[in-house]
């Protein structure tokens, strides 16, 4: 899956990429809920650091953990 400027990994951590001036956290947050009822064992971030990987495989299992754990901190008014 290309997540672009929804999900990315520096130093392993997925974190949401929370854009500037996002205004619409109720669909934000909807669209994490949809990515995170595919099935996909790969994972390519729109940007990754120098020297880190730009891809990630991942079990479903682990995918569904790690988007929830976004979507809470999200849920709680922290970043990404």
């Amino acid at each position: 899956m290309f997540t672009g400027d929804t999900i990315f990994s520096p130093r392993g951590e997925w974190v949401a990429a929370v854009l500037e001036g996002l205004r619409d956290w109720k669909r934000y947050i909807e669209s994490l809920e949809l990515i995170r009822t595919l099935d996909f064992d790969l994972v390519v971030p729109g940007i990754a650091a120098a020297g880190q990987r730009y891809y990630e495989l991942v079990e479903k299992a682990e995918a569904e953990r790690r988007i929830d754990e976004i979507l809470e901190r999200l849920r709680r008014g922290k970043s990404g």
